[in-house]
């Protein structure tokens, strides 16, 4: 099953979206960037490997206000 990840990005700032295999050690791999958008936007992101894996842990996380 490939599940979308959906989340509303700031309008004037990026996001990445991350993930691991175990929530509780390992590092964090990007799966996707999402670009600044020009208004309030939903975007969606999909995981194509989510099938090879018994379970994925996701986080969005937005670079610090400069």
């Amino acid at each position: 099953m490939v599940s979308p990840i959906r989340q509303q990005p700031h309008p004037e700032r990026g996001s990445s979206v991350l993930f691991r295999t175990n929530l509780t050690s390992g590092l964090w791999d990007k799966l996707a960037d999402v670009p600044a958008q020009s208004t309030n936007s939903t975007a969606h992101v999909t995981d194509p490997a989510v099938t090879n894996s018994p379970q994925r842990f996701y986080r969005v996380v937005a670079p610090p206000w400069s």
